[in-house]
């Protein structure tokens, strides 16, 4: 309800959770398109992966491979999914913890995870052919894109995830067609989570430069808890619905505490 009062269209509900949770179902229900967090490729709950089973795309593809196609049967067939496609660890760490034979080696890392996205846009269309994908750019994500080492089809949407602070990881390079995940709140041990940390002149700065570069095909805002995030949260859900305004950051905060 908060989202569709805050004009969006997708909802990522929830980070660790199942394909046949409830609220996936709700999110349907609501009219809201699904997708799923970036740490989750085509809503396989990692975090939740059993203990006695390996991980490890090099090893063992299969094993993940068939955990992939058993996340996209569970979901229900006439579900509006933007399914997230790309590979990492357990629980949202680098897919380089996971497997030896990466660390050290971009060239490899960026190769597996070309090799992931291709394999699960293939599982994905056998059963929906019309699918829509993304992916995001996150931490080692955007390094191997700086360095040009992974493979991309040009009909996924390119999402720039920004530092947990809101400066987008970009370096500049943002393109039209592309988009953004971005933060007003973080839980990661060291940021503010619990008050408004990213000031709203950051916000239209950084926001700003995506809608000049024409990169507006997609924006994911993460709040981590809500509540304590409300000023900010509406502040980049104003500019996903109507771009820029007319004024500036002060202008916002005097109409906020008006």
């Amino acid at each position: 309800e908060t989202i569709l009062r805050l004009k969006g269209n997708m909802v990522v509900p929830g980070t660790w959770i199942f394909p046949d949770d409830p609220q996936v179902k709700l999110v349907g229900e609501r009219g809201l398109i699904m997708t799923q967090h970036h740490a989750m490729p085509l809503g396989v709950n990692v975090a939740r992966w059993p203990a006695d089973v390996t991980y490890n795309y090099s090893t063992h593809p299969e094993i993940l491979e068939r955990a992939w196609r058993n996340a996209v049967a569970t979901y229900e067939p006439n579900q509006e999914i933007l399914w997230s496609v790309g590979l990492r660890g357990l629980s949202d760490t680098s897919y380089a913890t996971m497997d030896p034979s990466v660390v050290g080696d971009d060239k490899r890392l960026g190769m597996l995870i070309s090799k992931a996205i291709a394999t699960q846009m293939r599982i994905v269309r056998e059963v929906h052919p019309d699918a829509k994908f993304v992916t995001n750019f996150w931490q080692e994500g955007a390094r191997l894109v700086h360095e040009g080492l992974i493979k991309i089809p040009p009909e996924v949407i390119h999402v720039w995830a920004d530092n947990g602070y809101g400066i987008p990881q970009d370096g500049g390079m943002v393109a039209a067609g592309e988009g953004t995940y971005y933060h007003v709140a973080m839980y990661n041990g060291h940021a503010n989570q619990l008050s408004e940390l990213v000031p709203v002149s950051r916000i239209y700065e950084q926001l700003g430069r995506f809608i000049k570069a024409g990169a507006t095909n997609y924006v994911l805002m993460n709040t981590s808890d809500i509540r304590p995030v409300a000023m900010t949260a509406k502040a980049v859900m104003d500019i996903a619905w109507r771009g820029l305004p007319a004024g500036d950051a002060d202008d916002y905060y005097r109409k906020w505490a008006t």
